[in-house]
């Protein structure tokens, strides 16, 4: 998961500053042409789906920073852009020939963040119930309409309903029955908090004498985001609080709600934004979005701090991340049980699937659209074609978070920067999202779910507490074995990458993830936390079998066997020296590797590309050369081999003054974050394995799409139950039909363009229903999909006492000002905002209009719908 970062100031003055230091640079870059998953992970997982393995058409590639969707395709009209790593809003792009329009559905989530410390000072998002009755303060329906112009979906859970894992946890989505209900909220909060202690006052909650408040920081850098917290604000407001407006972007909201304490209630709620992922089996996203241990919670399980705690979704999520399930049913009952605790719990509410609309200049060829990402993935610059050496992309930031490969590259801005520099060990395609081997060829043997195999007895892992390692010895077992063939190359600053960098990640991945003692230097709460279940439920053992072959055992088992390779799967990311030298500056307590480390000691968060810290890292550089320091996990070799790997580094910062040393395709030419431009430049080295074009053969597929749907809204009871779906680039189509959280159909067929699909109806099969449709592809992974409700003709019509009572109580405050004044015969004095709520809900506004006709026409008396819709009260 990548947290999103939406916009900071721009930081030209004018359009002609800007548009002249394009070009200046533009030139400049030529002429030196023609004379010459956050990624923390790579440290010890595969890289599956972001980075690209090969050699570009293009040279180089220019990112500046766009401060707007406007400003870009201004840019874009001169010239001086040739795409945008931003979601472009549809009613801009009108008239707008000149460009090619990409669409993706899945374009990351909105959230909100809820703080549930438990402290002394009041806290009403403290209380479950508080929390769960912001669902129904949010009109998911009205942002995807207005806010999104329909390019969107509304989202209970971290699953929209593209998603592959979405069809296995439809029931849950469909029982919660959350939808936009500020009547069902009012009530919910009322109870909460007067159970609480608290009391009304002038329509305002107070608790021991004060008003009670909620401080909602806003990201206000994201239109989006900015009116729904401001929406959220408001109807919060409606509830009885005060709220406190807090307005910035992801820098700051890394500050006051990521890296802060949770007990300080600096922040009670934020407006969340989440980059895309795409996973064909999906079992770490209900940890990173629910459950503490992954660190991604309030508190984050920093010892300093107070952190969010449940034991139960602690354990569900961890069983499923680690494969704890003997098929997909199993799998598949986890999943339900992680999302139901985590819509109830709410701590993390969330709100929308926004689809990203991109632009490309025309005379661009070879976007790749990917699935997870759209063309922001990096295989669209190592394909992109144009009559140019240069690539010019425009993107909102370079980045937000600090670069660093163990908590740093945590926003999707500095991942588009840094992950062309990369190579991962293997890629997911971009339309199946099939795995697709690049750096390491897996083999893979199990015994699982049920058996063991003998793991050799001189596999080793590494041992903190004796600081070696260790032989396991006779009589370890393990559920699987995954070999790894290496294709290694030159890093970006000249030395051969080797197995000494993989050993090193290794080691990295048993020092820092064991907890050791009260004295141990080597914890960091965000990554310990989330590392150490690794360690102790999975990771096994491993065994060099030869100079680029390694052999990883785990206890790990899934019924497709690629999820194995990927689990066991070791990669890296950075030069063993560079990461030796970094965690030496962490341990010597001058910066740290997470966020909220950083903040809990107070000292800087390391970044490769920060001045200071690069002049840190250069002089502990200097010191391992100049007294031949060797690192314990890499002893053995030859002197200078230590030496040369310090020197090389130092020399790449002299010349680059930055850190950041990869062995992608890319390379690092420069970044300048005050002036907002960064470079990247093709790696030309003989030993790159991988030449122009291998990714070529992506070219954009045909996405499944229902075009029609034909079938009678009221259906006749007892028979069967006809529709008529056209559709193309469609092999298969599913539909399901609910119940009230219940599904009572479904089932699946083949598709031939114009199909039928036939419902036998078994009596009475519950009314209303939906129909939920599914156009599947076995070309694209990411499938059409079309609602509707039905209605059978066995259903029984609401009476109008139903009609009124169902109102009350949802509508009661809205009917009782209504009543009052009817009742004292003032109908011209209802106050505007309730005839506002009348007029926007038809529901409300023709039970009313019918309550007064039968009142009118002497069929019942006020006295008696008094009575009807409120009782004896």
């Amino acid at each position: 998961m990548v947290a999103v970062d939406t916009c900071l100031r721009w930081a030209w003055v004018s359009t002609e500053t800007f548009t002249s230091t394009l070009l200046i640079y533009s030139y400049l870059i030529k002429a030196m042409s023609m004379a010459a998953l956050t990624l923390a992970a790579l440290l010890c997982a595969t890289l599956t789906i972001s980075s690209a393995a090969a050699l570009p058409y293009v040279d180089s590639v220019i990112f500046y920073r766009v401060d707007s969707a406007e400003h870009a395709l201004k840019l874009m009209d001169e010239g001086l852009l040739d795409m945008y790593y931003h979601t472009v809003p549809l009613h801009l792009l009108e008239g707008a020939d000149n460009l090619d329009v990409y669409t993706n559905p899945d374009g990351g989530s909105i959230s909100i963040l809820l703080n549930p410390a438990e402290v002394d000072e009041f806290n009403p998002f403290s209380i479950t119930e508080v929390r769960f009755a912001v669902h129904y303060l949010i009109d998911r329906e009205d942002i995807v309409s207005q806010l999104l112009d329909g390019y969107g979906s509304p989202l209970i859970s971290p699953y929209a309903p593209f998603d592959p894992d979405y069809t296995r946890i439809l029931e849950q989505i469909a029982s919660f029955g959350i939808q936009y209900n500020p009547a069902a909220a009012k009530a919910i909060i009322d109870t909460a908090m007067t159970e609480a202690g608290a009391t009304m006052k002038k329509d305002v909650w107070v608790m021991d004498g004060e008003p009670v408040t909620i401080k909602l920081f806003i990201r206000n850098d994201d239109p989006i985001r900015l009116s729904i917290g401001d929406t959220l604000a408001s109807n919060l407001e409606d509830m009885g609080f005060v709220v406190e407006r807090m307005y910035g972007d992801l820098a700051e909201a890394y500050s006051l709600v990521y890296s802060s304490n949770p007990a300080d209630l600096g922040w009670h709620a934020y407006t969340e934004g989440w980059g895309a992922s795409f996973s064909r089996y999906d079992d770490s996203s209900l940890a990173g979005f629910y459950a503490p241990w992954l660190a991604n919670m309030p508190g984050a399980q920093n010892p300093e701090f107070w952190s969010y705690e449940h034991e139960r979704l602690d354990e569900v999520t961890i069983a499923l991340y680690n494969g704890e399930y003997g098929g997909e049913d199993e799998r598949t009952q986890l999943l339900r049980e992680a999302l139901t605790l985590g819509v109830q719990e709410a701590v993390r509410v969330f709100v929308v699937v926004p689809y990203d609309t991109f632009v490309v200049n025309k005379n661009v060829e070879g976007v790749i659209n990917s699935v997870g990402g759209g063309i922001t993935n990096p295989l669209t610059l190592n394909n992109a074609q144009l009559d140019d050496i240069l690539l010019r992309v425009g993107m909102r930031h370079l980045g937000q978070s600090a670069w660093n490969p163990v908590a740093g590259y945590s926003d999707v801005y500095s991942n588009h920067i840094v992950e062309p520099l990369l190579d991962p060990s293997a890629i997911s395609h971009p339309y199946t999202s099939d795995v697709i081997p690049v750096r390491v060829e897996r083999s893979i043997d199990t015994a699982g779910p049920d058996g063991k195999l003998v793991v050799p007895s001189d596999a080793i892992t590494w041992d903190p507490l004796t600081q070696r390692w260790t032989p396991v010895g006779p009589g370890t077992t393990a559920t699987s074995a995954v070999k790894m063939d290496y294709t290694f190359s030159n890093w970006h600053h000249g030395p051969a990458i080797d197995m000494q960098d993989i050993l090193f990640g290794v080691y990295f991945m048993y020092e820092w993830g064991t907890e050791s003692g009260p004295l141990d230097s080597t914890i960091d709460s965000e990554y310990t936390t989330t590392v150490a279940p690794f360690l102790e439920d999975i990771f096994v053992a491993i065994r060099q079998l030869d100079d680029d072959t390694l052999e990883v055992y785990v206890n790990y088992w899934h019924f497709d066997e690629d999820e194995i390779g990927a689990t066991a799967t070791r990669w890296t990311s950075t030069p063993w020296e560079l990461f030796f030298t970094m965690e030496q500056i962490v341990k010597d307590g001058k910066a740290a590797f997470s966020s909220a480390e950083s903040t809990a000691k107070e000292v800087p968060w390391l970044s490769v590309i920060d001045a200071d810290d690069i002049d840190l890292i250069r002089q502990y550089l200097e010191q391992s050369a100049d007294y031949n320091i060797v690192p314990k996990a890499i002893s053995g070799l030859e002197t200078s081999y230590y030496t040369d790997r310090y020197m090389a580094s130092i020399e790449w910062i002299n010349q680059y003054d930055h850190a950041q040393i990869g062995h992608g395709s890319f390379y690092l030419s420069s970044y300048d974050d005050e002036r907002g431009i960064s470079f990247i430049r093709e790696f030309r080295d003989d030993s790159y394995p991988y030449m122009v074009g291998k990714w070529s053969h992506f070219t954009e597929p045909l996405y499944p799409d229902v075009t029609g749907v034909e079938f009678n809204d009221i259906i006749p009871s007892d028979e069967s139950f006809t529709i008529d779906v056209h559709s193309t680039g469609t092999d298969r189509l599913r539909y399901f039909l609910t119940h009230e959280g219940e599904i009572v159909h479904t089932d699946e067929i083949m598709s031939m363009g114009t199909d039928r699909l036939t419902i036998q109806l078994d009596g009475q099969w519950g009314c209303p229903a939906s129909l939920l449709l599914f156009a599947i592809s076995d070309d694209v992974i990411i499938p059409d999909v079309y609602t509707a409700d039905v209605v059978s003709g066995a259903c029984s019509h609401p009476t109008i006492n139903d009609t009124l009572l169902g109102l009350a109580e949802s509508e009661r405050t809205t009917l009782l000002t209504v009543m009052v004044y009817l009742l004292d015969g003032n109908i011209d004095g209802i106050p505007t905002s309730v005839l506002d709520d009348i007029s926007e809900n038809p529901k409300l506004y023709h039970a009313l209009l019918t309550m007064l006709s039968l009142a009118l026409d002497d069929h019942i008396s006020f006295t008696d719908i008094d009575k009807l819709i409120f009782g004896d009260e």
